[in-house]
């Protein structure tokens, strides 16, 4: 297979045609890109995250332009994808905090007994305490009407 060469302008020097790079999954990010992912992880703007992260770039259409180059990689895309996980489970408390939240407000002889009252209501309903269910033994029937005039329109 022939090397492919193409000419520099007004050098006249040989140039060999670089090969495109294949991006994946594995390749390393660079600082930049890492900064680029962070900053469109809390913002959601790929405009002003690659502003941030490659602070030489001064023109807004060039930004919007290679910040959505570098969103299609694959490896861009599944480290916002790790952020955005770890920041979804340290953002939302769970149920288990929650209770163990409103148990050290009951627990605490500290406080006015309006509040620890108020703590150990919250605690009860998350375990359903104040719920009345009621059992319905009444006989029901249910009765359909088709209309038939619609069924033959159908047909």
């Amino acid at each position: 297979m022939k090397e492919v060469v193409r000419l520099e302008k007004n050098r006249g020097e040989p140039k060999k045609k670089q090969k495109k790079k294949v991006i994946t999954e594995e390749t390393p990010l660079t600082v930049s890109q890492k900064l680029f992912c962070e900053e469109y992880s809390k913002t959601g703007n790929g405009l002003q995250s690659y502003l941030k992260a490659y602070t030489t770039c001064k023109k807004d259409e060039t930004a919007k332009t290679n910040a959505s180059r570098l969103l299609s990689y694959a490896n861009i895309k599944k480290y916002i994808r790790e952020l955005g996980e770890a920041s979804k489970n340290d953002s939302i408390a769970s149920i288990i905090e929650i209770k163990e939240f409103w148990t050290t407000f009951l627990r605490d002889t500290n406080l006015e007994p309006k509040e620890r009252t108020k703590a150990s209501e919250l605690l009860a309903k998350t375990y359903g305490a104040f719920l009345d269910r009621v059992e319905n033994t009444a006989p029901t029937t249910i009765n359909f009407v088709m209309n038939s005039k619609k069924r033959e329109e159908r047909k």
